[in-house]
C-alpha cells in the first residue's frame, strides 16, 4: 500500500505528468474545434465524461502540486534562517552596512532581526499571487468540468403566434417539457436597403418615370419629393413619405393621394436584400402567467431563471406559415466560470510586479558579510546595484 501512495505521490508532483494532461486536454479540444457536432447524434467531445474527467484530474494535479510547493517553500525559508544559509554576497563595514539597511528601507524592504543577525525581505506576498493564480486554474477546470456535466442545451421551432412548452435535449437526444412556456407574438427579418427600380405613375397627368434607387432614398416626380423607407419583395408593398417644407408626411403605402397629388408607385425590380438582424417578440409563461417578454435578436438573447434563449432563425414552413428557430441553453456554473477567469487574469497581471527577494546580513568581527538568500543570481545582481548605488 505504501508503494501505491508512494507511486501516486510522485506522479501527481511529476511536472512531466502535468505537461502529459495538458497535451491530451489541448489534443482533444483541437479535435473538437475541428470536428464540431453538427447534430445532437454527433460526438460533442466537449460533453463526454473522459473529456470531464481529463479537466478533473488535471485540476487536482494542480492543486497537489501547489500544496507541496508551498510547503517547500515554507521550509525551505525557514531553513535558511534557522541554518544562517545563503550564498555571500559581499564583506562590509558597520558604517557601510547602516548605510546599505537604509537604502533597503527606502526601497520597502523590511527589516528583522539583532545586530549580530539581520534579515531583510520584500515581495513575501508573492508566494499569495502564487497560490490565487494555481487557485483560479483549479477551479476554473473544476467548474468547467461541472458546466459540462450539468449544463443545458437544447433547440425547438416553433410557429408565430404559437406557443412552445418542448424542446429537444441534446444530451439525452430527446424532447423534453420547459419548467415554462414560450409565447412567439411575432418575428421579422430586418434588411440592409436594397437597390430598386420604382415605377412612378401621376394619375392626374397620367406622367409616368422608372427610377433606379435605393431603400431610404428621396426621388423627385410631379413636383415633390417622395422618400421610399422601404420595399417588400414579398407583396410589393412600399412605404413611402411625402416631403413637404421640411417635413414628412406619411407613411403611405403604395398610393399618395394627398390636396392635388395623386400618385402611385409600383415596385418593379430588386437585388435580392441581405438580411441584417432577425427579430422576434417572446413572452414567458408560467402557470398562464406572464413573467418576462424582450424583442430578443441574433446574440440578443432573453435570460430568464439561468436559461438563455437565443433567436437563431426565421423562415417559413411548406404551408408558408411563418417559424421561429431557438437555441435554449442552461450553465449554472457559467458565474463560477467567469470569477475563475477573473481571478486568473488578475493574479496573472500582479505578478510580474512584485518581486520576492530575501537578504540574510551576519556580523563577524567589526566586519558584515551579506549573504542573499533568494533569489541568488538576480538576487545578487541586484544586491550589487544598490551597493554601486550607495557607493556612489
Amino acid at each position: 500500500m505504501k508503494q501505491v501512495l508512494a507511486f501516486f505521490d510522485s506522479l501527481f508532483k511529476s511536472v512531466k505528468f502535468s505537461i502529459f494532461l495538458m497535451l491530451l486536454i489541448g489534443a482533444a479540444s483541437i479535435y473538437g474545434t475541428i470536428f464540431p457536432a453538427k447534430t445532437p447524434f454527433d460526438v460533442n467531445i466537449y460533453k463526454t465524461v473522459p473529456f470531464t474527467l481529463l479537466l478533473f484530474l488535471f485540476a487536482f494535479n494542480t492543486a497537489y502540486c501547489t500544496v507541496f510547493r508551498l510547503l517547500k517553500q515554507t521550509k525551505a525559508k525557514r531553513k535558511d534562517i534557522a541554518n544562517r544559509g545563503g550564498k555571500e554576497v559581499i564583506r562590509i563595514n558597520a558604517d557601510e552596512n547602516k548605510i546599505l539597511l537604509e537604502s533597503l528601507e527606502r526601497l520597502h524592504f523590511k527589516i528583522v532581526g539583532n545586530d549580530e543577525n539581520i534579515y531583510a525581505f520584500k515581495g513575501s506576498r508573492r508566494i499569495y499571487i502564487v497560490l490565487a493564480i494555481h487557485i483560479a486554474i483549479v477551479l476554473l477546470f473544476i467548474t468547467t468540468g461541472l458546466s459540462s456535466l450539468t449544463g443545458f442545451l437544447g433547440t425547438a421551432n416553433v410557429h408565430v403566434n404559437d406557443k412552445l412548452s418542448l424542446c429537444f435535449d441534446w444530451r439525452l437526444k430527446k424532447d423534453v417539457p420547459l419548467p415554462f412556456d414560450i409565447v412567439v407574438d411575432g418575428a421579422k427579418i430586418l434588411f440592409y436597403p436594397m437597390p430598386i427600380k420604382v415605377l412612378a405613375e401621376d394619375n392626374v397627368t397620367l406622367q409616368k418615370e422608372l427610377f433606379t434607387t435605393q431603400e431610404g432614398e428621396t426621388v423627385s416626380f410631379a413636383g415633390a419629393d417622395f422618400k421610399i423607407v422601404e420595399a417588400d419583395p414579398f407583396t410589393g408593398k412600399l412605404k413611402i413619405f411625402l416631403i413637404k417644407e421640411g417635413k414628412e408626411l406619411g407613411p403611405f403605402e403604395n398610393l399618395i393621394a394627398l390636396d392635388k397629388l395623386n400618385v402611385k408607385f409600383t415596385l418593379k425590380a430588386y437585388i435580392d436584400p441581405v438580411p441584417k438582424q432577425y427579430t422576434a417578440d417572446i413572452a414567458i409563461f408560467e402557470n398562464r402567467v406572464e413573467k418576462a417578454s424582450k424583442k430578443i435578436s441574433i446574440n440578443d438573447p432573453l435570460v430568464y431563471k439561468g436559461y438563455r434563449i437565443y433567436l437563431m432563425n426565421i423562415a417559413k414552413d411548406e404551408y408558408n406559415f411563418d417559424f421561429v428557430g431557438f437555441q435554449i441553453t442552461k450553465e449554472p456554473f457559467m458565474p463560477y466560470i467567469w470569477l475563475s477567469s477573473i481571478l486568473l487574469c488578475a493574479s496573472l497581471l500582479f505578478y510580474p510586479f512584485i518581486r520576492e527577494r530575501r537578504y540574510r546580513i551576519e556580523r563577524q568581527g567589526e566586519q558584515f558579510v551579506v549573504y542573499v538568500l533568494y533569489p541568488v543570481e538576480e538576487g545578487e545582481q541586484f544586491l550589487y546595484t544598490v551597493l554601486k548605488e550607495k557607493k556612489g
